[in-house]
């Protein structure tokens, strides 16, 4: 009994008669110590946390009533575990492994698949392009239509015969060159010949037909030649131009005009455009025989001596003048114009005296205060 009224004297909290009497606060011990303001917030004080009772005086607490337990319910469906394996051998422990390592395989395989679509879509489009291309060259681009243009010696029936096309031709098989030259060779009074085609269905074959130009004489055989030096036909027609001295590889009709001296082949045509831009008509002859002295006859009385190929267009409009402004229309003379600063004039016929004649000088627009009077000499 000693040892329980000891126990209660330390923890008050086991006494029964001291549980509810509250606790008073202690006097200070030095009365001047100030008193703690009631108005004034005060620091909230920590409380220790509650001590468990000990063990010896666990006997005098109250005890609280336990719940009644329940027996526990049983699950209808229990969950079965497996069986223990039995440890693998190394074989067999092998054979899993690889089997495993496969199966990763294949999802990794799987998981990329996606990005193959690529070359399906590729290949997709190739067969496109493939069945295209056979109907394109079976059924689609076949000619429904061939027009002609620019004719009017020959029929259009005529030059498509010749041209040697016909309607149901795919476009994509039809060779334009030699379309167009079977044309130029089938048809002599062809110059050139043009084939296009007009997708989806139609061809058109434009030509320009060849005209007459200038005649070239030679050994006896005279020809008439186009303006793109086509052969046209034989035989000498007397309004054109006669051209000498052109040496000529061949003269049938329907071959290009070609002189075996390579710088007489375009002469006579550069010639006669010179003649054409100097404003000089009525010519009648060309004698290239020397390609350096160059000779042509205007209205069968005046003979222009040219020299070489050069200037041709400067002295023909220096004769030009001379034949409207100086030189009669019955006088019969010749022009020197190898030089274009100076002209030499003389006559053709003994009987026409010098003082008949006056001196053939250029005109004023084409002499120079340095040009002297050309002088004139019968022969």
């Amino acid at each position: 009994m000693q040892k329980k009224s000891a126990n209660n004297k330390r923890n008050p909290q086991n006494n029964p008669a001291q549980r509810g009497v509250p606790k008073q606060a202690p006097t200070p011990a030095n009365p001047t110590q100030r008193r703690p303001n009631p108005a004034a917030p005060q620091m909230r004080s920590r409380k220790p946390a509650p001590k468990k009772p000990s063990a010896q005086n666990q006997r005098f607490a109250p005890q609280k009533a336990k719940a009644p337990q329940r027996p526990p319910v049983q699950n209808p469906n229990p969950v079965r575990k497996p069986n223990p394996q039995p440890p693998l051998n190394k074989r067999n422990q092998a054979a899993v492994t690889q089997a495993m390592k496969n199966h990763r395989e294949v999802k990794t395989r799987r998981k990329y698949h996606g990005g193959n679509y690529i070359l399906y879509y590729i290949l997709a489009m190739i067969i496109v392009v493939v069945v295209f291309i056979i109907l394109a060259n079976v059924m689609l681009f076949d000619s429904r239509t061939i027009e002609v243009e620019g004719n009017s010696r020959y029929t259009a029936e005529e030059i498509i015969s010749a041209s040697g096309l016909k309607v149901g031709d795919n476009l994509l098989h039809i060779n334009k060159s030699s379309a167009e030259n079977a044309v130029r060779s089938g048809l002599v009074y062809i110059d050139s010949a043009k084939v296009k085609k007009s997708y989806p269905s139609k061809i058109i074959i434009s030509v320009e037909e060849a005209e007459k130009w200038f005649n070239v004489v030679q050994n006896g055989t005279s020809v008439a030649v186009s303006r793109k030096l086509r052969i046209i036909e034989q035989g000498l027609t007397d309004s054109l131009v006669t051209v000498r001295g052109y040496e000529a590889e061949s003269l049938v009709p329907g071959e290009d005009l070609k002189s075996t001296v390579a710088a007489k082949t375009s002469l006579p045509s550069e010639i006669l455009e010179a003649a054409e831009k100097a404003g000089l008509s009525d010519i009648t002859e060309i004698d290239i025989t020397d390609r350096f002295s160059i000779k042509v006859t205007v209205e069968g009385r005046v003979i222009l001596e040219l020299g070489n190929s050069s200037e041709l267009e400067g002295k023909l409009i220096i004769a030009q003048k001379m034949i409207e402004e100086k030189i009669n229309p019955e006088e019969s003379v010749t022009l020197i114009l190898t030089n274009t600063t100076q002209v030499a004039v003389s006559y053709n016929h003994p009987e026409q005296s010098s003082e008949e004649s006056s001196s053939g000088s250029l005109p004023e627009e084409n002499s120079s205060s340095e040009t002297p009077e050309s002088t004139s000499s019968a022969e």
